[in-house]
């Protein structure tokens, strides 16, 4: 729960997570966008290798270089269609697939470019 942004982080983990920003601030690391946001992957991963700097910071870069080569979708010409509402993910069904919402309403009411 803590990882989806609903719920409010305890102390420790507001510690730990800024450690680490001023750990990259120090190191001159750059998170690719997109890490260090409301979906909170940076403390996901930070938790999973046990609060240890430098393996989380490789394992951020790791997945994002594998995002590249998976995933060569390029964001930015649907950028303002994603953030006007007119598709996005909401939760999973059952058997764990991931369910897309299409507002329909807002497709027919966009203007043509």
């Amino acid at each position: 729960m803590i990882f989806g942004g609903d719920t409010e982080l305890r102390d420790q983990e507001e510690e730990k997570l800024e450690a680490f920003r001023d750990y990259c601030k120090t190191n001159g690391i750059t998170l690719p966008e997109g890490y260090d946001d409301e979906n909170r992957f940076v403390l996901r991963v930070l938790q999973g290798k046990k609060w240890n700097h430098e393996v989380t910071k490789n394992e951020i870069m790791s997945h994002f270089e594998w995002k590249k080569a998976a995933y060569p979708l390029k964001y930015d010409p649907i950028k303002n269609i994603l953030a006007s509402g007119v598709i996005y993910g909401y939760k999973r069904d059952i058997k764990f697939r991931p369910v897309v919402i299409v507002n329909c309403q807002k497709i027919l009411q966009m203007e043509v470019s």
